[in-house]
């Protein structure tokens, strides 16, 4: 495809095996697609276009026009968030973006991107929507001065205010160059936290990040015929921790 940066200034982006034009699919109940909303199209379609020009595919180790994005998260913005920005709606989508190392706000109805945010985040995982309209993410590769890489970070979209809630000196085992997920309890007050390749989990409270349990994801696998003779554990790797949700547990007798 061929991307208008301004003007004359134009720039083609071209993958033999075609690049994945993301997008959100809604569903009903019955799981017949009810809305599609576009990322990739919103986004080369926005002030933020020329952002596709800097798109890392970090397990490829450099460029990769063919996926561009890699969405890997997508919530609502909800009222706090929305807030704090002019013409953003609650039920619009705070998208996580990793191969650009950045968080938009998609609109759910008019498909526009509304804002773009980016810091020292980096290949980031799994934007949620914390209390006070802040955003909490699993940072894979960000640092700064004194803290990194990988951590999990709150912003404030608003001021771009940065907090590091959890860092590799809190928690051994909690780099993750790739993937990480973060669920945050129905209260607001914690989050699960998911790093995966380390296949270790942590709860942790947000107001000041502290570990409040420790999950490890370590099993004997010795009796089974492809680890025979195994004298030691084996971690798996731990692609989530989360919450279950008041209504389900009311619905179990």
């Amino acid at each position: 495809m061929t991307l208008d940066i301004q003007g004359d200034q134009k720039v083609t982006l071209a993958c033999d095996r075609g690049i994945h034009e993301d997008a959100i699919q809604i569903l009903d109940f019955n799981g017949q697609v009810k809305d599609e909303v576009p990322i990739f199209a919103a986004l080369a379609a926005s002030p933020y276009r020329s952002f596709l020009l800097v798109s890392n595919d970090v397990p490829y180790g450099g460029p990769v026009p063919c996926n561009a994005l890699h969405p890997n998260s997508v919530n609502e913005v909800g009222a706090e968030l929305a807030a704090k920005f002019p013409g953003v709606n609650p039920d619009d989508f705070l998208v996580s973006l990793r191969n650009i190392s950045s968080i938009i706000i998609l609109g759910r109805k008019d498909h526009r991107v509304k804002r773009l945010f980016n810091s020292t985040f980096l290949f980031q995982h799994s934007a949620q929507v914390a209390p006070g309209g802040k955003i909490v993410m699993w940072d894979n590769l960000g640092a700064t001065d004194d803290v990194g890489p990988s951590r999990v970070l709150e912003l404030d979209p608003a001021t771009g205010t940065e907090r590091t809630l959890l860092n590799s000196r809190q928690a051994a085992g909690l780099f993750s160059k790739v993937m990480g997920n973060i669920n945050i309890s129905p209260d607001g007050t914690r989050a699960l936290v998911a790093p995966t390749e380390s296949g270790k989990g942590y709860e942790i409270r947000l107001a000041d990040g502290a570990i409040l349990t420790t999950f490890d994801n370590l099993h004997d696998v010795h009796a089974l015929p492809k680890f025979a003779g195994l004298n030691k554990m084996v971690r798996f790797c731990q692609y989530g921790i989360y919450y279950v949700s008041s209504h389900l547990l009311d619905a179990v007798p």
